[in-house]
C-alpha cells in the first residue's frame, strides 16, 4: 500500500493495516526489552490472558501476556511490579491501538523475587496466616491422602513408590493440578476447592519437585497462602528441594523437605507400628517356645515321676500277690487232703460231721479223700478226746 499518493482517500482499515505492517517490518518493535511498572493487571480465566498497563511514570504502553506464554513466566504479574519486559509491538487494527505482546518478564531491583517474597512474607506474618497455634494436627495414622501435583511427575511417582511399600492400605486419590508458572497458584486453589467439597481426606499432600526460585515462584502467590492457611483439612506441603521454603510451606500445617520425606513421614506411623507388631509376636514366639520347653521339661519330669511310682507299686502288687499266693497255697484245704486228712459228711444232707457227737448207729455217711470218697454206715462209736 502506498499512502504517498495523496489524492487517494484512505479508509481507517487501510490506514491501520498500514501501521500494522510497519510495527511488523520494524525490527526494534518486534524484539524489544521494555521497562516499567505494572498498573491495572487484570486476569480473563476463560482465554487464558493477562492484560496490564506498563508506565514509567510518564507514559502508559498496554500489555498483554497469552496463554501461549503464560506458563513461562516465574511469576504472577501484580500492580506495582517494577518488570523488565521482551516483547513485540503489534497494532490491533480494529481498534487502532498498539499494545506489548509479551514473550517472558523478570522483576527488577527493589521488585526482586527475594524481595518480594520477603515483603509477602512479612504481610502474611502479620495478618496471623502462619501463626502456629492455627495449624490442624496431622492425622497419625491416615486412610485417606489427597495428592495435589501434576500429573505425571516425578515427585508423584516418589511419593506412589514409597507409600506403595510401607502402606499399602492407604487410599491415594489425586487431584492433577499445575504445578509451574502465573496459573499455578489458580490451579492449586481450584484442586483444593474440589478437595474440601467432595472427598474429604484425613490429610492432603501438595507435591512439587525441584526447580529454581522463577519455577516455584508460584508457591509464594498470596492468594494461595490464604486458601491453604483457611483449609479444614491437614496440609503437608513438599515443594522443592530442602534448602527451598516457600510461603505456601509456612502456611501449611506441616512441611515435608521433598516428595519422597512427605511418603515417608506418612509411612514412618505404619513403619514404626509394623516393626512393633514384628518385634512383639517375635517375643511372643519366644515365651510361647519358651514356656512350652517349661511345660514340656516338668511334663517329662512328671512322667519319670509317675513311672518310678507305677514300678515300686507295680513291685509292691508282685510281692503282695506273690505272698497271698503263697498264704493262698499253704491254707489251701486241698493239701490238708494230702496229709492224709479226709472230710465227713452226712450222706443224706450233706452237713459235714464235725464230732462224735453228730453221728449214730446206723447214720449213713460219706467220707471224701484226696482223689475220691467211700460211702459208710455206722456200726460202732468210740469216744475219745485229743489234745491240741
Amino acid at each position: 500500500m502506498d499512502l504517498t499518493q495523496t489524492k487517494h482517500l484512505f479508509s481507517v482499515s487501510e490506514i491501520n493495516q498500514y501501521l500494522g505492517t510497519l510495527l511488523d517490518m520494524d525490527p526494534i518493535l518486534n524484539r524489544c526489552w521494555i521497562e516499567g511498572e505494572i498498573t491495572n493487571c487484570r486476569y480473563y480465566q476463560k482465554g487464558h490472558q493477562y492484560y496490564f498497563s506498563l508506565t514509567d511514570g510518564h507514559s502508559t504502553i498496554n500489555a498483554v501476556v497469552f496463554s501461549s506464554n503464560l506458563d513461562a513466566l516465574p511469576f504472577k504479574p501484580e500492580n506495582g511490579m517494577h518488570v523488565v519486559i521482551l516483547g513485540t509491538i503489534r497494532l490491533f487494527q480494529k481498534r487502532g491501538t498498539y499494545s506489548l505482546q509479551v514473550t517472558t518478564m523478570s522483576l527488577k531491583g527493589d521488585g526482586s523475587l527475594q524481595a518480594l517474597f520477603e515483603k509477602r512474607k512479612a504481610a502474611l506474618e502479620k495478618a496471623g496466616y502462619f501463626d502456629p497455634d492455627s495449624k490442624l494436627p496431622i492425622p497419625k495414622y491416615p486412610t485417606k491422602v489427597a495428592l495435589i501435583t501434576a500429573n505425571p511427575s516425578a515427585a508423584l511417582e516418589d511419593f506412589l513408590t514409597i507409600t506403595s511399600q510401607f502402606a499399602p492400605h492407604l487410599q491415594r486419590i489425586l487431584a492433577p493440578a499445575i504445578m509451574q508458572g502465573v496459573q499455578s497458584s489458580k490451579s492449586i486453589i481450584d484442586a483444593l476447592n474440589s478437595i474440601e467439597s467432595r472427598i474429604t481426606p484425613d490429610v492432603i499432600v501438595i507435591l512439587r519437585g525441584g526447580g529454581s526460585a522463577e519455577d516455584l515462584a508460584s508457591f509464594n502467590d498470596p492468594d494461595l497462602v490464604k486458601r491453604i492457611a483457611a483449609c479444614q483439612i491437614p496440609i503437608i506441603t513438599a515443594i522443592g528441594h530442602e534448602t527451598d521454603t516457600s510461603l505456601a510451606d509456612l502456611a501449611a500445617d506441616l512441611r515435608a523437605e521433598t516428595p519422597s520425606s512427605a511418603a515417608r513421614l506418612i509411612s514412618q506411623p505404619f513403619i514404626e507400628c509394623i516393626q512393633t507388631l514384628s518385634h512383639l509376636l517375635s517375643h511372643c514366639h519366644y515365651l510361647m517356645n519358651q514356656q512350652f520347653e517349661d511345660q514340656c521339661q516338668l511334663l517329662r519330669y512328671f512322667l519319670d515321676q509317675s513311672k518310678r511310682s507305677i514300678l515300686h507299686k507295680s513291685e509292691l502288687l508282685d510281692r503282695t500277690t506273690s505272698d497271698l499266693s503263697t498264704l493262698i497255697t499253704h491254707l489251701n484245704p486241698l493239701n490238708k487232703f494230702k496229709q492224709g486228712f479226709s472230710i465227713c459228711q452226712d450222706s443224706e444232707t450233706l452237713d459235714s460231721v464235725q464230732s462224735i457227737s453228730d453221728l449214730q448207729h446206723g447214720q449213713e455217711i460219706k467220707t471224701t479223700f484226696i482223689d475220691g470218697h467211700v460211702d459208710s454206715t455206722i456200726k460202732k462209736i468210740t469216744k475219745k478226746s485229743l489234745s491240741l
